[in-house]
């Protein structure tokens, strides 16, 4: 499990220039929830779901999913050999999700709608002893535990608190972590203020929205209504809110905003992000910009604040593919290159240069490409033995610093894992913190301390 739990979270915050200077912005950053092994934001959840029913005895886990949720169980529940039963309402397209078709996945499909399946899945659970998964009060706790992870990286990643926090609403678990994790560094001192929370969402009948105009404090009813949004593609569903009043006193307690967001300008705004930082959205995360667009246009913000928005399937649109001299004019383009991303943990010229044209032989040199722009690159290169040392052994890696933080190195070393089988290793300057959380990230464990005789000149 914990081989697991390294390759998800820690994801990127990126520094998005361009569209702060679009917005009239400061600072505003996305957080890219895409670079999780799913591409999905609840990867998080699933991993702390499938632990906890391993660990109160349960062999299978159960639960409806018309969005991602289902997909990251999937993929935990596959790794862990624990099966796994995704309920979806009968005819729907999901069923052909590529997760799904996983050994230790089984498919029900059951009922007319969301709802149906829904209550078939809680019905089966319980009279199976299946661990239910199912959003709810039942694991509200845990959900609120892993989302409030996010809270931590971000003010880790910043170095400080931000002043704005921007999210879809979607079922409101994300807010209720996110909010419980700034209000937990804040009783600890880390930060001196919570960020205001600004939510949207795309029904004008929306029980919480509705309350929240009105100004109300307390809501009577959950919203209920759980159906397929069309226009926001891949059977994006508005679920039931798990904690409705909970999310209403998230709202109130930072000072945040419900905003009704209209969906029409969905497209529109996916291709802005793309066209300025190349960056792939899916509605979900775009509703996340489009509440800032319109807290923005309500004059809801400052212009020198600390703007984050949650992108929960964001990530850049990069391009990896292994390299040959063909690529540049010389093999002294790559090696320039290499130095250049490797700066103050780099060799020198005759050194990298040496590694580069053994590579290009018995090896493989990869490079990661942004808007068809080289951004990254990692030598690797193919050792004589198999068994007492690993099969490929990975001498240089490193990203153009220029870009931000946009997952370029994470892009290179599923790669690198792709490419090897996993089988290879690496040396790490031990001062280079960064990179071995990434490399942990991956999966990649501490061995030895590497030790060198130079002969003398």
């Amino acid at each position: 499990m914990e081989y697991i739990r390294k390759k998800i979270g820690n994801t990127v915050l990126y520094n998005s220039k361009v569209l702060a200077n679009k917005n009239n912005v400061d600072n505003l950053f996305f957080k890219m929830e895409g670079v999780n092994p799913t591409g999905r934001i609840q990867d998080r959840l699933a991993f702390a779901l499938v632990k906890e029913a391993i660990q109160l005895g349960h062999d299978s886990i159960a639960v409806t999913s018309l969005g991602p949720l289902g997909t990251s169980i999937a993929y935990v529940s596959e790794i862990t050999e624990m099966d796994c039963y995704i309920y979806i309402p009968k005819g729907s397209r999901d069923k052909k999700n590529k997760w799904y078709q996983m050994p230790h996945v089984k498919l029900v499909e059951t009922g007319k709608n969301y709802k149906q399946a829904f209550e078939q899945c809680q019905k089966d659970a319980n009279e199976n002893n299946w661990y239910n998964a199912n959003p709810g009060y039942e694991n509200i706790s845990i959900t609120t535990t892993v989302y409030s992870e996010i809270s931590h990286e971000i003010v880790r990643k910043l170095g400080k608190n931000p002043d704005n926090i921007f999210i879809y609403m979607a079922n409101g678990s994300v807010l209720l972590g996110l909010h419980h994790g700034f209000r937990e560094l804040w009783y600890r001192g880390v930060i001196d203020r919570i960020p205001t929370i600004f939510t949207g969402c795309t029904e004008t009948n929306h029980k919480l929205l509705d309350a929240f105009k009105k100004g109300k404090r307390n809501i009577d009813e959950a919203y209920t209504t759980a159906f397929s949004k069309k226009t926001l593609t891949r059977n994006n569903v508005n679920y039931m809110v798990v904690d409705p009043q909970g999310v209403l006193n998230s709202i109130y307690d930072s000072g945040g905003h419900i905003l009704e967001i209209d969906e029409i300008d969905v497209k529109e705004n996916v291709k802005e992000i793309y066209k300025a930082e190349k960056i792939k959205v899916f509605p979900r995360g775009c509703l996340a910009y489009m509440t800032f667009k319109k807290a923005n246009k309500l004059g809801l913000i400052k212009e020198d604040d600390t703007n984050v928005i949650i992108l929960e399937e964001g990530k850049a649109a990069i391009e990896v593919k292994v390299l040959s001299e063909e690529n540049f004019d010389s093999l002294d383009t790559i090696v320039n290159y290499t130095m250049k991303y490797l700066g103050e943990y780099g060799d020198d010229k005759v050194s990298t240069k040496e590694a580069v044209e053994y590579a290009s032989k018995n090896g493989f040199i990869i490079g990661a490409f942004l808007d068809n722009s080289i951004s990254g690159i990692a030598v690797v290169i193919r050792m004589p033995l198999k068994i007492v040392l690993p099969e490929y052994h990975l001498v240089y890696i490193g990203t153009d610093l220029r870009k931000g933080s946009r997952g370029i190195g994470t892009h290179l070393m599923k790669k690198i894992h792709e490419l090897t089988g996993g089988n290879f290793s690496l040396h790490v300057d031990l001062q280079n913190k960064k990179a071995i959380r990434v490399y942990e990230k991956m999966g990649l464990k501490k061995s030895y301390i590497r030790m060198i005789n130079y002969p003398e000149e």
